[in-house]
């Protein structure tokens, strides 16, 4: 998602009523950030921070997104759709990510 939003930054701009230059670094910022956990979910064993690490970052993207969603002037009503669904996706990976938590430790 972060390569889409940073390649598209130009007609996402448009839709959403956004500037490109947020977008592109909305989506590299979402490059590093999967390259960092992309990187930990490959130890052995996994490290229970990341996933409170994790979680935490969806969590305060969702509670941000809240925020977005209910003041007016933001973004258009195209764009507040797109961080709408988004958004839910977020909350289910926070949602399993948290539940990685309390599974047993191996």
């Amino acid at each position: 998602s972060g390569g889409i939003t940073a390649a598209a930054a130009a007609p996402l701009g448009k839709l959403t009523d956004l500037s490109p230059a947020l977008l592109v670094g909305v989506g590299i910022g979402l490059i590093g950030y999967g390259a960092a956990l992309l990187i930990a979910s490959r130890r052995d064993p996994f490290p229970r921070w990341v996933a409170r690490f994790a979680s935490t970052g969806d969590i305060g993207w969702v509670l941000g997104a809240a925020v977005l969603l209910v003041l007016p002037g933001t973004m258009s009503g195209a764009g507040k759709a797109l961080l709408a669904v988004v958004s839910v996706a977020v909350a289910g990976f926070a949602v399993a990510q948290l539940r990685t938590l309390d599974a047993p430790a191996q």
